[in-house]
């Protein structure tokens, strides 16, 4: 992370000290009195972004104790000493072991119909296994898509503090600004979303057994998956809502953060 840490940094400080300087630059030495106000303008936004940026280091260090708040109202474990960083590297190989593990079930599924159909005797079991097997199968499906999206929100997560240093920067000029209020919005939120997610879906009983498919242990792997399937098709049910109602609500949260900071200046009639 000293990596990162540094280019954060060095983003931030040389994208505020260059604006400064063009907007003092433009501010003495203007040839108009147009010109010099508009100088002067460049450095008061300059630091409405500079200000909007420590705004944001600031609840980031302390998104743990929030969302540990949050947690509780919620009925989830978040526990207030552990860092936003170490919860996010968490919940990317969280969701990544995940996905694979329903796609590998998927794959199980289709290797174990396909292997029974090899033997005409054992056909029928393999139709019944297939038709039996169709809410598991959709659940999974929507599960796959749902758990890939959020290993890759959680691993954009992992760059929310340079995200908002460039936000910084595309803060100050303001043809840019809609694009530097929607990246510290999102380097916000993205943190806090993939952690409370992880928080709640590691409490969910998805437990996915991944077994190499032969013709000797075929039917036992058949009979485990349609006793099996329709409980854990629920649990992939409640994930697949529950991430699908995030999804909105991180939306509709970033919107709402956008609109705040891309109109703060307006607001303080600057």
């Amino acid at each position: 992370m000293s990596v990162i840490d540094n280019i954060e940094w060095t983003v931030a400080l040389l994208g505020a000290s260059l604006n400064l300087a063009y907007g003092f630059l433009m501010y003495m030495s203007g040839p108009t009195a147009v010109s010099r106000a508009e100088g002067l303008e460049h450095v008061k936004d300059t630091m409405i972004a500079v200000v909007i940026f420590l705004v944001f280091l600031s609840l980031y260090n302390v998104a743990n104790v929030i969302l540990h708040y949050i947690g509780i109202l919620i009925g989830v474990n978040i526990s207030p000493d552990v860092s936003i960083e170490v919860y996010v590297e968490k919940a990317s190989i969280f969701f990544e072991n995940l996905f694979n593990s329903i796609k590998t079930l998927l794959l199980t599924l289709f290797s174990v119909c396909t292997v029974l159909n090899i033997v005409p005797y054992t056909s029928p079991v393999a139709v019944y296994l297939s038709q039996t097997t169709q809410y598991l199968q959709w659940m999974a499906h929507w599960a796959l898509i749902n758990s890939y999206m959020l290993h890759v929100l959680a691993v954009v997560s992992r760059y929310s503090r340079l995200m908002a240093s460039i936000g910084l920067c595309l803060l100050i000029p303001r043809q840019t600004r809609h694009i530097g209020s929607l990246l510290t919005a999102l380097a916000l939120v993205l943190p806090c979303h993939v952690t409370i997610m992880y928080a709640y879906v590691s409490t969910l009983h998805i437990e996915i057994v991944n077994t190499h498919v032969t013709v000797a242990n075929a039917v036992k792997i058949a009979k485990d998956i349609a006793l099996g399937g329709f409980t854990l098709g629920q649990e992939l049910q409640t994930f697949n809502i529950m991430t699908d109602l995030s999804l909105a609500l991180l939306g509709a949260v970033t919107y709402t953060i956008t609109k705040i900071v891309d109109g703060t200046g307006h607001y303080l009639r600057i």
